[in-house]
């Protein structure tokens, strides 16, 4: 990552959440698409502009296994998949998972990296996604954002 996208840390308005964010990205805050928070990548690629957003939503009346197990339903589902290419544990935060496909939406793919992050009853989906053609280009950005997402007052993923 250059020094000019070197990140910064974003504390969502309400305290609930946080995360680093690199230079010249986007902060909306505005609930679109029913999102706490999305940051906009600085430039549009195939007329998609890379982002990450944040949704919140209430575990219940689900356990974690049966969210996790309708998630993944739903997603090979709405993508035609047989499995997900990536569907394992998120690696700095126990409990917590991520999941990653390629939609086939036209005009262009769009590639997905979800981190499901448990916090009590709730359940932060944080979702980065670019044109399947330009993700790699801003995976590390990415690693950035969902590496460090922490619920503010839930230090322990897996605590009530």
């Amino acid at each position: 990552m250059s020094e000019e996208q070197k990140p910064w840390t974003f504390v969502e308005p309400e305290g609930r959440f946080s995360f680093r964010v690199p230079q010249g990205w986007a902060i909306d805050p505005s609930g679109q698409r029913g999102a706490r928070i999305i940051v906009f990548a600085p430039d549009v690629d195939e007329n998609f502009r890379a982002n990450v957003n944040i949704v919140l939503q209430s575990l219940s009346p689900l356990t974690r296994d049966e969210y996790l197990t309708a998630s993944r339903l739903q997603i090979r589902k709405m993508n035609n998949l047989a499995t997900l290419p990536v569907d394992e544990p998120a690696p700095h935060f126990p409990g917590w998972h991520v999941l990653e496909w390629t939609t086939r939406e036209a005009p262009s793919p769009i590639r997905v990296r979800q981190l499901i992050a448990f916090a009590g009853s709730e359940v932060f989906v944080v979702t980065a996604m670019a044109t399947a053609a330009s993700f790699d280009h801003y995976e590390s950005v990415f690693r950035v954002l969902l590496d460090s997402f922490q619920v503010v007052g839930c230090p322990d993923p897996n605590a009530p």
